[in-house]
């Protein structure tokens, strides 16, 4: 199957550029006397070939003459006959030359008639007239350049469509990699695409009509001078001008936006941290969904799955709620009837750009293939948990595997920091994002080092305020994070009491310390896994006075006498632990409970 290309044209913005000039002085203009552009030299033949879509073709002109003082407007365009026939090729430019690369001219040159195209007859070498036409406005008359004829051997090509692109944090500012608005209805001047932003939409992003950099007629932001829009919003009034405001008001991973550039109105239309599949034909039935990729060439998501026969939807976040598809035939609807798929190995597409139009495939023939063609290597192994953020190693927050695991102790050693670096957690599938908890008064939440600082999925950014080499550690079934000094143990207290087992590495990030209370000393709230495995210690050592179980698992909410054996205790939970030191009696209680003598 072909990979779906999104071809480049520039917003259409002729309209917009006129509205601050005084019409009845331009309509004094002459017409007979307006000295019309000229084009200039172009190459006499042009073979394209998806090998050299990248390529750039420059087209310069001569600027026209209005005889006003006002803005002209240029377009490049084609024609297989005149100008009565011509195509728009880009729109809007203010200057007096523009670069196209090969993909987007072929694009428009061999697509069908029907479908928006030139039709240009593919691999056959065909006259094609090029001209740059010049307005001052929609009210007013277009005047061409004479033609320059090339010799064009096209392509295959997909219908293409107007886009803008969305330029941003998540994409290092670059135009080459941000991802797209598409005008579906071809009217250039409603807009709308998926986009991920990974974790940093509200690092800040805008809209631009430029292919490779910003434009004075394409660069849409908020109005600095107004007031700040409020989280999440809805819809957000922008400006086009090169002073407008970075867009922040948005923390989630996907949304669809949506964009009208005659009312400069932005609006969210689906938001969610991700996409999966579920259903009964899935390895995990109607219990939880699996998660999709995202390609962000095709801004579709996708994953390979091997399915029994049954049925799927698709749904956001693992639950049912405002963003839930189903459908038939690869045609999606929100809260669609379920899709009936027999067994076997498939990729499986679901494209939802076009809100009017959004689809759903199911291949065998790409299964198991990379999205650019050919075989997907084999995939390393994922860790379970991973640190994402700002090292030296990784500047521009990227991911570095933690290791530890099964037992909630994961752990990134001696990891050199620059000051004022962010971080989060997040699982190895993506599925779970953490960090410090969104109830610190902090955004970012500048953690104290070798100090806990709780964690949670709803989370603020991580901060390190002072450059340095630090251990990162993560206990997230205990709700709890550490940055520590390289080498250095956070729980260690001297000649304390203290629980030691594989939810703290057995020692490695020190103990869990335990106060004294009455007769005991306790240590509360702790989250104690069916496999996990632990001791009471003293001083952070193996000193002697370590005690656990006499033997085998205990029960709960019933003291048992110490001994030498490790603790287990064979149910999940959250639970109370207290120790008797003169008695040598240990309780392990249910969350709240107190030992009964």
């Amino acid at each position: 199957m072909k990979a779906i290309r999104y071809v480049m044209m520039f917003l259409a913005g002729v309209g917009a550029l006129t509205a601050c000039q005084d019409l009845d002085e331009l309509r004094t203009y002459a017409p007979e006397s307006v000295v019309s552009p000229v084009m200039g030299t172009l190459p006499s033949q042009m073979v394209i070939t998806p090998d050299d879509f990248e390529d750039v073709l420059k087209f310069t002109w001569a600027h026209a003459d209005f005889g006003v003082d006002t803005q002209v407007n240029y377009s490049v365009e084609a024609s297989l006959g005149g100008v009565e026939d011509a195509l728009s090729l880009v729109t809007g430019v203010a200057q007096n030359s523009t670069e196209l690369n090969y993909e987007t001219i072929n694009g428009r040159l061999a697509l069908p008639v029907e479908d928006g195209g030139l039709g240009v007859p593919v691999d056959t070498p065909t006259e094609v007239k090029f001209y740059v036409s010049a307005t001052i406005g929609l009210n007013f008359a277009k005047y061409y350049s004479s033609p320059v004829a090339v010799t064009v051997t096209t392509t295959a090509a997909e219908r293409t469509y107007p886009m803008l692109r969305v330029v941003g944090d998540y994409c290092g500012w670059s135009h080459g990699d941000a991802q797209k608005l598409f005008s579906f209805s071809g009217d250039e001047v409603t807009y709308e695409g998926m986009v991920d932003f990974g974790e940093k939409a509200a690092n800040g992003w805008k809209i631009s009509a430029g292919q490779t950099d910003w434009t004075d007629s394409g660069n849409y932001g908020l109005d600095g001078s107004a007031a700040a829009p409020v989280a999440e919003a809805a819809s957000m009034q922008l400006i086009n001008s090169g002073g407008s405001s970075d867009i922040k008001a948005y923390s989630h991973r996907f949304y669809r936006i949506k964009f009208n550039t005659t009312t400069m109105v932005v609006t969210k239309d689906v938001t969610m941290d991700r996409l999966g599949v579920i259903g009964s034909a899935t390895p995990t039935g109607w219990d939880g969904d699996t998660a999709m990729e995202f390609d962000a060439a095709t801004q579709r998501f996708w994953v390979d799955l091997t399915l029994v026969d049954g049925e799927i939807k698709f749904r956001a976040d693992n639950t049912w709620g405002d963003f839930e598809w189903g459908g038939a035939d690869g045609a999606l609807a929100l809260k669609g009837s379920n899709i009936a798929v027999s067994a076997g190995d498939y990729r499986i597409y679901v494209n939802l750009n076009d809100s009017a139009n959004m689809t759903y495939e199911i291949s065998e023939d790409d299964y198991g293939t990379e999205i650019g063609g050919g075989v997907t290597p084999p995939q390393p192994e994922r860790a379970d948990w991973y640190l994402h953020g700002q090292t030296i190693a990784t500047p521009d927050w990227d991911e570095t595997a933690m290791t530890g695991g099964g037992t909630d102790a994961y752990k990134l050693l001696a990891t050199e920091v620059a000051a004022g670096s962010g971080f989060l957690f997040k699982t190895g599938d993506g599925s779970t994002w953490m960090g410090p908890a969104a109830s610190y008064s902090q955004s970012p939440y500048a953690v104290t080092i070798g100090q806990a600082f709780e964690v949670s999925t709803d989370k603020v950014d991580g901060l390190i305020e002072a450059a340095g080499t630090y251990d990162y550690w993560l206990l997230p079934k205990q709700g709890v994070a550490y940055v520590i000094t390289a080498g250095e143990k956070p729980g260690v207290v001297a000649d304390a009491w203290g629980i030691v087992g594989n939810l703290t590495d057995w020692g490695a990030i020190g103990d869990f310390a335990m106060v004294a209370e009455g007769n005991y000393f306790v240590r509360k709230g702790i989250y104690i896994g069916a496999n996990y495995e632990f001791k009471i210690r003293r001083g952070n050592d193996w000193n002697g006075t370590d005690v656990g179980s006499e033997s085998g698992p205990v029960d709960v909410d019933a003291g048992f006498a110490t001994g030498g054996s490790n603790i287990t205790i064979g149910a999940d939970g959250v639970y109370d632990i207290y120790f008797d030191e003169t008695a040598g009696m240990i309780w392990i209680m249910t969350a709240g409970s107190t030992p009964s003598r």
